[in-house]
């Protein structure tokens, strides 16, 4: 994503200051907040994960049912939608506003 992009280039931009002897403050103000964004994005990715198993444990609930291997699968059924609700929810609301000054 865009952090990321901004990252790689500041740490290229702080690799060639390093190499010859440039000025970097601006570089390393950037580079000392960074565990704050890589932190945020760690956190959006794991409440991203929540959607692949509630639309897995959807399928497999339909197909545990179709077979005729569980007696009442609404259960599975709200349990899988309510994991990918909040999921998704979740990750909406975390994901910071991409368009401001990082």
């Amino acid at each position: 994503g865009v952090a990321h992009i901004k990252y790689d280039l500041n740490l290229l931009d702080k690799a060639e200051a390093v190499a010859f002897d440039l000025d970097s403050v601006e570089i390393d103000e950037y580079l000392s907040g960074v565990d704050r964004f890589q932190a945020k994005l760690g956190i959006m990715r794991l409440m991203l994960m929540g959607s692949p198993l509630g639309i897995i444990g959807l399928i497999a609930t339909f197909m545990l049912d179709r077979a005729g291997e569980i007696s009442q699968p609404s259960i599975g059924y709200w349990t899988f939608a309510i994991i990918w609700i909040i999921s998704g929810t979740a990750y909406t609301l975390t994901e910071p506003d991409w368009r401001q000054e990082l």
